[in-house]
């Protein structure tokens, strides 16, 4: 699996390098179909210059607006995000930029400008950002993501995410304590995962 890293700076930002050539990369980032298998199997619009792209994860009561501001195949896409549920996110600018390694490799440059260290959100949103890129990456390179997808119960789930991202969306929530004290069991968001246990560490879908 290839490997995440970290980019410095004031704003989210991370690279990674994966083995399929740059416009295999570019048509996971620019299509409806592509962004389905790696970010949340709840999205639609439309990703051409101009358009807008609709993610939802319905479980948390959450959809975010990206206005598509640039599409440049096969080297750059580049969104605003219009509207959401995290007001942190609103007028935030998300870039994605591919550089050609060699014909069998391309290099993915991620930033999410506005999502710096001092906001609320920003240790579960930075920790979600390592995980659905990582899931980008998995989907490159074996055709298969970890979107999201209510009936697996992602990943957050494990994290113990349920219960803030409803308090950040303003609504009720079923999770956290069950009425004798204890936590719900943790289900497998896919396989190698059985062995997951909730951690305080919590990510954003």
């Amino acid at each position: 699996m290839p490997t995440l890293q970290r980019q410095p700076g004031p704003d989210y930002a991370a690279h990674v390098t994966v083995g399929v050539p740059i416009e295999t990369a570019f048509a996971a980032i620019s299509t409806v179909d592509g962004l389905r298998g790696w970010w949340t199997e709840h999205t639609d619009g439309s990703a051409e210059p101009g358009g807008k792209l609709r993610f939802e994860f319905p479980k948390y009561e959450i959809t975010k607006f990206m206005r598509v501001e640039e599409s440049t195949r096969p080297t750059l896409v580049r969104w605003i995000c219009a509207e959401c549920s995290l007001p942190e996110w609103v007028g935030t600018e998300l870039t994605f930029e591919l550089t050609e390694a060699d014909p069998a490799r391309t290099e993915l440059r991620f930033t999410h400008a506005g999502l710096q260290p001092q906001l609320e959100c920003y240790g579960s949103c930075s920790a979600g950002w390592d995980y659905y890129l990582r899931s980008l990456a998995s989907y490159l390179e074996t055709g298969t993501g970890q979107p999201y997808r209510p009936i697996n119960r992602d990943l957050a789930d494990l994290a113990g995410l349920a219960p803030r991202l409803h308090r950040v969306a303003g609504v009720g929530h079923r999770h956290g304590r069950s009425r004798r004290g204890r936590r719900p069991p943790s289900r497998p968001a896919g396989p190698g995962s059985e062995h997951i246990r909730p951690r305080k560490r919590r990510t954003h879908p």
